[in-house]
């Protein structure tokens, strides 16, 4: 009798401490998890999400736009090209999933480029930010050649989907290509 409660003691302790340590979790993965911020697109990580052709096509245009005036404001309004390099921050992050999944290598060109425009400070660094704004342009517009996108992911006020019966010929279609579409992000 006292060897069968041995054994039924020694098994309850045994499951005891065998089931405690299964359902402690993997604590790697919760410290990995509380280092990442949430962003617009919930817990996804950048390289998760996907943006449109026309998308990529305004962002490449946006960041443009904004590593221009990073470059345009360093020793000038350290304030204003701090927001630029924010703003390029944002921009890439909305895109970058869609680049690298399409191609590597001008996602590393870019990644490269943007890293140093989002860092540079003071007047000293302005040669090394307009090689990177090249950069960010010229392989921007190589992309696009490969994966063009159409431009304006801003619904159009001109069209609608109720309306997709009457003859489009395409003459009112972008009428001012040039002007730069809000992003919302």
């Amino acid at each position: 009798m006292y060897r069968g409660r041995l054994l039924a003691a020694t098994a309850l302790t045994f499951a005891l401490l065998t089931g405690a340590s299964a359902c402690g979790g993997d604590d790697d993965e919760k410290k990995a998890d509380e280092n990442q911020e949430p962003t617009e697109f919930g817990d996804l990580k950048p390289e998760d999400v996907r943006a449109s052709p026309a998308e990529v096509a305004d962002g490449f245009r946006e960041l443009d736009r904004y590593a221009a005036d990073v470059v345009a404001k360093l020793g000038v309004d350290e304030p204003a090209a701090e927001e630029a390099q924010e703003r390029l921050l944002t921009i890439w992050e909305s895109i970058l999933g869609t680049v690298k999944a399409n191609d590597g290598s001008a996602y590393d060109k870019l990644d490269t480029a943007l890293s140093l425009l989002m860092t540079v400070r003071g007047a000293d660094d302005k040669a090394g930010a307009q090689e990177a704004a090249d950069t960010v342009e010229e392989t921007g517009a190589d992309y696009l050649k490969r994966f063009p996108g159409t431009g304006s992911a801003a619904p159009s006020s001109t069209s609608s989907p109720s309306t997709s019966s009457e003859s489009t010929d395409g003459s009112d279609a972008d009428q001012n290509e040039d002007a730069d579409p809000p992003i919302s992000y």
